[in-house]
């Protein structure tokens, strides 16, 4: 078993060419056959930066598990729709989105995601597993 950890930056408010900056932090950790994405980022960067950031660099086509705040609060329908068409293409298993999400988005992605649409707030956990089998909440 490799017991290293490995970290990418993928969103913050300094980002190199190509990548938008953010107002906020996603990394995509790497340790012991377990792939995690952190994110406490703005939605905007996280539906496009981000998640096919992080398939481009990991060669990943899949992601099982997307949370995080989206930042759709005061978003507009167009800005709400781009979003879930960013999160349609990854077509994840599980989305969990939390803060600052607004009630209008979480109805939207639970419309759309569910069973797969998991609310998530301070106490909320998520179990993944070690292999390539979909996450479980």
């Amino acid at each position: 078993m490799n017991d290293s950890v490995k970290i990418t930056i993928l969103a913050h408010n300094k980002a190199e060419k190509n990548l938008d900056p953010e107002h906020g932090f996603s990394a995509w950790i790497e340790a012991s056959g377990i792939c995690i994405l952190f994110d406490t980022g703005q939605g905007t960067a996280l539906a496009g930066n981000t998640l096919n950031h992080v398939m481009a660099i990991t060669g990943e086509t899949k992601i099982w598990t997307v949370t995080g705040g989206f930042h759709l609060t005061d978003a507009s329908h167009s800005r709400m729709e781009e979003t879930l068409n960013q999160l349609r293409k990854i077509s994840p298993d599980i989305i969990a989105p939390c803060h600052c999400t607004g009630e209008k988005a979480l109805e939207l992605i639970r419309e759309e995601f569910n069973p797969g649409f998991m609310p998530c707030h301070a106490g909320t956990v998520i179990s993944l597993p070690r292999t390539g089998e979909p996450g479980q909440a």
